[in-house]
């Protein structure tokens, strides 16, 4: 899909500030990063104006129902406002997920929201005893 100009300017961003020759998300809008170990997906969604962080916890198949409503109070944690603990609808995962919005978003700010994201991922992981999970 064809990503807004905000959008193209926060990939190519990414792609400096990794030294990365080309970066570009798949054809439904989403660009795997690995970050110290840990996939984050950044998905584009020109309706909303934001890129959406998502990061896999666990398959839910693979979690208790006391450990699913610790991850859902955890909420109140976390450093990011729009941070949340969702379950991914096609494939049933718990996941991490936040909204940035791209109107007028610069690099710094993204890179501030992704600290915060990656600790609220870390923290999320600690509370649920849980490892890194490949998306």
């Amino acid at each position: 899909s064809k990503l807004s100009p905000a959008a193209v300017a926060l990939v190519s961003d990414i792609a400096r500030n990794y030294g990365l020759t080309a970066l570009a998300p798949d054809t439904d809008g989403v660009l795997r990063v690995d970050i110290d170990g840990q996939e984050v997906l950044l998905v584009f969604s020109d309706a909303w104006g934001s890129v959406f962080l998502t990061s896999v916890l666990a398959i839910t198949e693979t979690l208790p129902d006391r450990a699913l409503y610790r991850a859902f109070a955890l909420r109140s944690r976390f450093q990011g406002r729009t941070t949340r603990i969702a379950r991914e609808p096609n494939s049933g995962a718990l996941v991490v997920v936040a909204e940035i919005s791209l109107n007028g978003l610069h690099y710094a700010a993204f890179a501030l929201a992704m600290a915060g994201f990656l600790a609220d991922t870390r923290l999320a992981r600690a509370e649920l005893s849980l490892v890194a999970v490949d998306g």
